[in-house]
């Protein structure tokens, strides 16, 4: 199976606008917004504004980045804590 299919997709969407429209109750939360907007993006958005581009996120553009960086024999696992050898995978 390659990536994600349009019904997991629209449940991590709905999923992620709903945290993000909680989250405007939440004053550090906000805080936390809109310092990362002016940092990373030099400017802030709108609650609006970002649910939109959430809604244009489609089935392929997150594929492609799920062909790009999610690489299975590059990938690592580390785990902490008592193992038994017979159940690592």
């Amino acid at each position: 199976r390659r990536g994600v299919n349009e019904v997991e997709l629209e449940r991590a969407k709905e999923n992620l606008k709903g945290n993000i429209v909680l989250s405007v109750e939440d004053m550090s939360s906000r805080m936390f917004r809109l310092g990362k907007g002016l940092l990373f993006n030099k400017k802030v958005l709108t609650i609006n504004q970002i649910l939109k581009k959430i809604d244009k996120v489609k089935q392929n553009d997150l594929n492609n980045i799920v062909d790009k960086y999610f690489k299975l024999d590059k990938m690592s696992l580390v785990a902490l804590g008592r193992l038994n050898k017979g159940r690592l995978l």
